[in-house]
């Protein structure tokens, strides 16, 4: 009678392990893992199509890392191949300005952009630069080379900064602007020409203040000062005469 009784525990027993992966609940669990294995799995696919792609979307508030319609068009008229030296360490990058040198290569063909390690390559900046340029190397430092003509230009991490002052509070602002610096350079590189301008002293003239000084080298453009008490006439490089508001008579 024992027997019997273990024998028909035994059959139930199986017979609750076989109901248990046909109910409902076992269902439901099942399709859940499923369903969760297969997201995953689509999860590591696109990262991995994405990755191979380099797709990437700018999704700051103000487009930091878009360039600007200016820039697209100064590479899209570039004739030679230009390379951007980041000179920086591994560990030592500034993210905004890693993040905007980026943009370059993926905007124009013509440009690369190459880490170079000033630590490990002391030597390397005085293939394009002067002694003095390239004794003063920083971290975030950035090389800008014409690969045609080799005509190159330096660009400070300093330089990338500049400093807005509000006169109503005396408070000062400080700004990043690695895009103009950098579009700057690219553009002194492949320029055929400097363009000269000269600026009229003598006559009681407003100063140039050091905004406009900073969009003049910006555009590339070499200022020099002009006074009419030690020329006789306006030199034959001069593209541009700027008269600053005068208030005496020429």
């Amino acid at each position: 009678m024992s027997e019997g009784l273990k024998a028909v525990k035994t059959k139930k027993s199986s017979g609750g392990i076989k109901k248990s992966f046909t109910n409902r609940k076992f269902k439901s669990g099942a399709y859940s893992s499923f369903i969760t294995v297969l997201v995953i799995a689509i999860v590591v696919v696109v990262n991995l199509v994405f990755g191979k792609l380099d797709l990437s979307t700018d999704l700051s508030s103000n487009s930091l890392f878009t360039l600007s319609k200016d820039t697209k068009k100064a590479l899209k008229s570039a004739k030679n191949d230009v390379t951007l030296y980041y000179m920086v360490s591994n560990g030592k990058e500034t993210d905004y300005i890693e993040k905007v040198l980026k943009q370059y290569p993926k905007v124009s063909s013509k440009v690369k952009l190459k880490k170079i390690d000033p630590v490990v390559n002391p030597g390397f900046a005085s293939k394009y630069l002067s002694d003095s340029e390239s004794g003063s190397i920083a971290q975030n430092d950035v090389i800008v080379v014409n690969n045609s003509t080799k005509s190159s230009s330096y660009v400070q991490n300093t330089d990338m900064y500049y400093t807005n002052t509000d006169y109503s509070t005396y408070s000062q602002t400080q700004y990043l602007d690695v895009e103009g610096k950098i579009t700057s350079a690219i553009q002194k590189v492949l320029a055929e020409k400097k363009t000269k301008m000269y600026i009229l002293q003598g006559h009681d003239e407003l100063e140039v203040g050091t905004t406009m000084s900073a969009s003049f080298s910006k555009m590339n453009i070499e200022t020099d000062e002009l006074t009419l008490y030690s020329e006789d006439k306006v030199p034959s490089d001069c593209d541009i005469l700027l008269i600053n508001g005068a208030t005496k008579d020429i």
